[in-house]
């Protein structure tokens, strides 16, 4: 799955993020459905396309969880990958702030 409409609210939120966070972020809205859902890549499928160590995607997965952009909905297994939720409600409402200034 690829999701240009989630691709594109992480995009155009981006000045409230650092770079790495960015790449991150993008990686897993291509893997999402339009919803933010349904998104699975491991981490060192992450880390792979965002440029970033396995311990870098692990760091900043913990922050955009902590910032409630991201949420993990099924914890990895030994046979599967963690499954994340991007939540779409958090960049579409910076996104509207940051047109309203």
């Amino acid at each position: 799955l690829m999701s240009i409409l989630c691709m594109n609210a992480v995009l155009d939120s981006s000045t409230e993020l650092d770079q790495v966070e960015t790449l991150v972020l993008v990686v897993l809205a291509q893997y999402a459905d339009d919803d933010g859902g349904n998104c699975w890549p491991s981490q060192q499928t992450i880390a792979a396309k965002a440029r970033v160590t396995p311990r870098g995607v692990r760091n900043v997965l913990s922050r955009l969880t902590a910032r409630g952009l991201i949420s993990v909905v099924a914890e990895p297994t030994a046979k599967r990958s963690a499954r994340y939720q991007i939540h779409l409600e958090r960049f579409a409402r910076s996104a509207h702030d940051r047109a309203s200034r």
